[in-house]
């Protein structure tokens, strides 16, 4: 079981990704893993070690599903506004 400051600082790169801001979560997921490698080396047997692992796998996962959607609209907004900026360079009656 991850500890509420390891858990904090989860959320904070969950919005972080969630915001698009993958520059943030960069140095965070790092903490993130060294609160991590802490909690492993003070527990006490293999069950709380694989319960912490069981955390930490669910937690990237949710973070890959988070940041592949976040990567999917930011590429939408990208492609929807390359768009637009063509039409407004060359006007609507020209064919892209």
């Amino acid at each position: 079981m991850l500890t509420s400051a390891t858990k904090e600082i989860a959320g904070t790169i969950q919005k972080a990704l969630a915001e698009g801001d993958f520059e943030a979560a960069d140095p965070l997921i790092l903490e993130f893993s060294k609160s991590v490698g802490q909690q492993i080396s003070v527990a006490v047997n293999d069950e709380q070690r694989s319960a912490i692992a069981a955390d930490v796998l669910r937690q990237f996962n949710d973070w890959l599903h988070l940041s592949r959607v976040t990567r999917s609209h930011i590429s939408s907004a990208l492609h929807s506004a390359n768009a637009e900026s063509q039409y407004l360079a060359y006007g609507c009656d020209h064919e892209f």
